[in-house]
């Protein structure tokens, strides 16, 4: 049984994640707990994932309740150009959401 989940950034891993949670429900403090330092692929990124700024530096999150992150310089050159790829995409569907 599939469950349709709407990402706002395609992750290109399962359409739903068991750590994830809806946009909607996503709590207000983010746990950041467990760091993964340079080099972290994109593989390693479970799940959904966001963006913060609760750190001295922009990173991403994922996992329940956002417990794993890390920083965006400590992503591989391939990891971001992934996410940022991913940020494209969004950022034009909601200019397009027509799909024109």
């Amino acid at each position: 049984m599939s469950r349709e989940c709407r990402l706002p950034f395609p992750t290109g891993h399962r359409e739903f994640s068991p750590g994830g949670w809806p946009r909607s429900a996503q709590p207000t403090s983010l746990a950041l707990q467990i760091q993964f330092h340079a080099p972290v692929h994109f593989k390693a990124i479970r799940g959904l994932y966001g963006f913060t700024n609760q750190l001295e530096a922009p990173a991403i999150y994922w996992g329940r309740n956002g417990r794993c992150f890390a920083f965006l310089h400590d992503l591989t050159p391939e990891a971001l150009a992934r996410v940022m790829d991913d940020c494209r995409g969004a950022a034009h569907d909601r200019r397009q959401p027509w799909g024109a």
